[in-house]
């Protein structure tokens, strides 16, 4: 097999290879898409860190007893749980084991990049979002729904009561987006989802709105970073 078609991907239930090369056009196109993708992302933070305030106030609870009586909720824990690790790491293994063992060496071998992709992207996004915490030192929501900041630097000694961004909201579009990279139809099921944890973010008043979208930006990114080269142009999920 050439040395440019190493690469394993799953397409319509088989492994099939995918060159690695880019000729100095692709590389640049490449380029061009990831700065037009930052771009888009940082324009959509200052457009929506506009409507910061007033989304907060609308969505969060009127006060404790509702945001308890929200957070008891069944579909409201779901969502959340979208946000928690494990989560992944179990959707992840459940991929990786896909493969076996009634499939084809080469299919069970992607299977498995498959999976790990999906775990590295949620639990990468998850640091990455606890170290930008920290440096930003941005707090959670207060009453007054305005920004309000811990002194540079301060968060890594202290920690409690950080809001941007999101970590939950941020494993889970690392995870999601992974998903979608590698298998497209359920993938974008799990943008939904992932769409709702971060919602579930909002609807407690536990984060302004740009917490999310910082997340969803740092998991875009970690998926990028970690299933981007794997990504199935039509796959079927492998079941």
């Amino acid at each position: 097999m050439s040395a440019l078609a190493g690469t394993l991907i799953v397409h319509g239930g088989a492994a099939e290879p995918r060159s690695m090369y880019l000729s100095p056009l692709q590389r640049r196109l490449v380029l061009f898409r990831r700065t037009r993708a930052a771009l888009l992302w940082v324009l959509a933070f200052a457009l929506l860190s506009k409507l910061d305030g007033w989304v907060y106030t609308a969505l969060r609870p009127v006060d404790d007893r509702a945001r308890a009586a929200l957070e008891i909720r069944d579909w409201w824990q779901f969502l959340r749980t979208i946000g928690y690790l494990p989560t992944w790491v179990f959707i992840g293994a459940a991929l990786a084991l896909a493969g076996a063992p009634d499939r084809s060496r080469a299919t069970a071998s992607s299977l498995v990049r498959a999976g790990l992709a999906v775990i590295a992207s949620a639990l990468v996004s998850g640091l990455v979002a606890e170290i930008v915490k920290r440096v930003v030192g941005r707090l959670r929501p207060g009453a007054d729904g305005g920004y309000h900041f811990k002194p540079f630097l301060s968060a890594f000694a202290d920690g409690a009561n950080l809001g941007l961004p999101s970590s939950h909201a941020a494993v889970a579009f690392g995870g999601a987006f992974a998903l979608c990279r590698l298998f497209p139809a359920p993938g974008w099921l799990a943008a939904v989802l992932a769409a709702g944890c971060g919602l579930s973010r909002l609807l407690s008043g536990a984060h302004f709105a740009t917490d999310v979208l910082a997340a969803a930006a740092i998991g875009y990114a970690s998926a990028a970073v970690f299933s981007g080269s794997r990504r199935p142009r039509a796959a079927r999920f492998p079941l």
